[in-house]
């Protein structure tokens, strides 16, 4: 819950658990009420601050497993256009569990596709989107408390974007259906 809303909230959440339920509305209450709905409808936008030298970068990623074989895919969007890469994965080739190994190829593809992309990623400050909420917590949180391969995976796209000339980076969750490597793997 957002820290700004949760203290409008929490009076609220006593009162849908408390003993006593009553049509009437304290004053408290009242003043939770309008405070929600005068924060609900302003307009919240998202600011992104960048240097004019730096250019703006999408980079979508994705992976797929079915029957003992995945493949892993990857574009970045830049102003001077779209690339792609595509691989074919074995399961001889995955590290970690071979008999689910989707998350730990969710997590290594952002990597591979910041090595891959390095050029069009330097200098620049990217979005990366992922479909995989266990890839995302994992480079996210820099593996703390991920299996160790994945953990591992997530230590490298760390540092691989670590030695690229000023970049960084913005990592996302999308719906599979908002992520264009999916309709590609």
């Amino acid at each position: 819950m957002d820290r700004a809303v949760n203290p409008i909230l929490r009076p609220l959440q006593h009162r849908a658990v408390a003993d006593e339920q009553t049509a009437e509305l304290s004053t408290k209450l009242k003043i939770c009420l309008q405070a929600l709905k005068e924060n609900i409808d302003t307009q919240h936008k998202r600011r992104i601050f960048s240097d004019e030298k730096c250019q703006s970068v999408i980079l979508q990623t994705d992976a797929t497993w079915s029957r003992g074989k995945g493949m892993i895919g990857g574009l970045v969007k830049t102003s001077q256009g779209m690339q792609t890469i595509y691989a074919t994965v074995k399961q001889r080739q995955i590290f970690g569990e071979p008999t689910l190994p989707i998350n730990f190829l969710e997590t290594i593809t952002p990597t591979i596709c910041v090595e891959v992309f390095k050029e069009q990623l330097s200098s620049s400050f990217f979005l990366s989107t992922i479909d995989n909420d266990c890839a995302k917590e994992a480079l996210l949180s820099q593996g703390s408390g991920a299996k160790p391969h994945i953990a591992a995976a997530s230590a490298i796209f760390w540092s691989r974007l670590a030695s690229i000339s000023s970049s960084t980076t913005w990592v996302t969750r999308v719906p599979s259906w908002q992520n264009l490597p999916e309709s590609f793997a």
